[in-house]
């Protein structure tokens, strides 16, 4: 009889190592890369490289230090990094207008030109700390449809909210809506049409303040053209943000929120790339189902290695070392069957009504959550 292999467990991705908080330079030109590196070893410090825009984006706000290449910096532009401090392009010769507009839309601080510069880039390396982190990000996404995803991202914005500035952001768009299941529908503020035309940087306090919510948690939901419909939201169709709006919006929310939640339902595309970019965590929604299971095990290695993944299993049928085998990834938590308040739901009566054993998932998670991410300070939020 073969003997099925242990799966993770909460504890591996508690072990698991942080996004890199050494010095990060972003380039694909490996003379350069080399020279920078001399410089940091000089200097009493190591770099993290990485050439891809995804992979700076997920060490952007932990890094002390971002040194973007000439080569890669419009690329990285394009992609609406967080402004932070300590950004420099790092260049091996006189550079043009097209890079130098890069810097300006990075926030770059100014333009190393090496070898001239190599002196003061040594010495900067040699001071580097730590910077603040803003909020702590998670992505939630449902191993097939109607597994759950939506209930539990608003299950975690109200909970974080009970302590801090919270955010739920809906990018699914043929989903329950994040406003509905929260009961939010009816209250006044923004929605994703009025982000169509951003254009600049937005405002992390001005963005909180326009969002529909109560208390502190907010959310950014999609317009509501079924309403009235019998329940149909009218949904599905709806355009997806532009990505540069798209990480616009996550950089404010980050700034004026402890917790952004963002509901990625089962999408697999460059938005969802982005925002897993972006966190700090991503939870799979998993019925305990062989269906499910497959469906999940499929996600998990969608996901990559990009970010801390942790399965949260719904239902008490499965067990959870046989889940976490097939998934490849640990279970973090359960979430108790809650067909009538899904159906209260869709059918607009009320909002969410969080049960003894949801309120225990949604704290399971948050804590993992809060392992993985760095304390947030309300000095963000200014």
């Amino acid at each position: 009889m073969r003997r099925r292999r242990p799966g993770p467990t909460a504890a591996d991705l508690r072990a698991a190592p942080p996004p890199p908080t050494r010095p990060v330079l972003v380039t694909r030109a490996a003379a350069l890369a080399a020279r920078v590196e001399r410089l940091a070893a000089a200097s009493g410090t190591s770099l993290h490289v990485t050439a891809g825009a995804t992979e700076a984006l997920a060490a952007w706000r932990r890094a002390p230090l971002v040194l973007v290449g000439q080569d890669v910096a419009v690329e990285l532009a394009e992609r609406r990094p967080a402004r932070r401090a300590e950004v420099h392009v790092v260049a091996s010769a006189e550079v043009g207008q097209e890079v130098l507009r890069a810097a300006l839309g990075l926030g770059a601080e100014g333009v190393v030109v090496l070898p001239d510069g190599e002196a003061w880039l040594g010495e900067l390396l040699a001071a580097q700390e730590a910077v603040p982190h803003a909020a702590r990000t998670v992505a939630v996404a449902g191993a097939t449809g109607g597994a759950g995803a939506t209930t539990l991202a608003c299950l975690l914005g109200l909970l974080a909210a009970e302590d801090a500035p919270a955010l739920v952001v809906d990018l699914d768009p043929a989903g329950a809506g994040v406003d509905r299941v929260l009961g939010l529908e009816a209250v006044g503020g923004i929605r994703w049409s009025a982000l169509d035309d951003v254009v600049g940087r937005l405002s992390g306090p001005a963005l909180r303040d326009a969002l529909p919510g109560r208390g502190g948690l907010r959310v950014l939901a999609w317009d509501d053209a079924g309403r009235g419909t019998g329940g149909g939201r009218g949904r599905a169709d709806r355009p997806l943000p532009h990505p540069a709006v798209l990480a616009e919006v996550l950089a404010a929310a980050a700034k004026a929120h402890a917790t952004v939640v963002v509901d990625v339902g089962r999408r697999e595309d460059a938005v969802a790339d982005d925002v897993l970019a972006r966190s700090d965590l991503a939870v799979v929604v998993v019925p305990g189902t062989a269906p499910g299971l497959v469906a999940a095990g499929l996600r998990v290695d969608g996901l990559g290695a990009r970010v801390p993944v942790g399965v949260v299993l719904r239902g008490r049928a499965a067990d959870e070392a046989v889940v976490a085998g097939a998934v490849g990834a640990p279970v973090v938590a359960r979430l108790p069957e809650r067909r009538r308040a899904v159906e209260d739901v869709h059918l607009g009566i009320g909002g969410l009504r969080p049960s003894r054993g949801l309120v225990r998932a949604g704290r399971d998670v948050l804590a993992l959550l809060s392992e993985h991410a760095p304390r947030w300070s309300a000095g963000g939020a200014a």
